[in-house]
C-alpha cells in the first residue's frame, strides 16, 4: 500500500465529423496536455489519466493508468456525429469505477479533473 496522492484526471476528446478540420490540433493539443503534465514533476507524480473519446458513442482509448507509466501518446481519427450525453454517462461510470479502485491500491484520491475538447457542435 501507497501513501501516496492520487488524483483521476480524465482527458475527453470529440472526434465527431464536425472535428475533422481540427484533427491535426486536436492530436497535438492532446500531446501538449500530457507533455506539460508530465513535465511538471509536482503534478506527474500524483496524475492517473484516463482517455476516453466521443461521437455517434463514447469510447475508452486509456484506462486509468498512472502518467508516468504512459509509454505512448495516442492519436485520434474524427466521424460520426456528436452525441453528449453517452459520454457524460460513460464519464461518470468511469469515474465510479476508477475512485474505489485508487482508494483499494492504497491512494488518497483528490477531485477527479475532467479535460474536455470539443467544438461544442453537437
Amino acid at each position: 500500500m501507497t501513501d501516496a496522492k492520487g488524483m483521476p484526471t480524465y482527458v475527453v476528446l470529440d472526434v465527431s465529423k464536425s472535428m475533422t478540420e481540427h484533427e491535426e490540433l486536436l492530436n497535438k493539443t492532446l500531446g501538449n496536455i500530457l507533455n506539460t503534465l508530465f513535465s511538471s514533476p509536482r503534478i506527474a507524480e500524483f496524475i492517473q489519466l484516463s482517455i476516453l473519446t466521443f461521437a455517434s458513442r463514447p469510447s475508452l482509448v486509456l484506462k486509468m493508468t498512472e502518467l508516468q507509466e504512459l509509454r505512448r501518446i495516442p492519436t485520434v481519427t474524427c466521424a460520426g456525429s456528436s452525441r453528449f450525453a453517452p459520454m457524460f454517462d460513460m464519464l461518470r461510470a468511469r469515474i465510479e469505477h476508477d475512485l474505489p479502485l485508487l482508494r483499494r491500491q492504497g491512494y488518497a484520491v483528490l477531485r477527479p479533473v475532467v479535460f474536455l475538447l470539443t467544438d461544442g457542435a453537437p
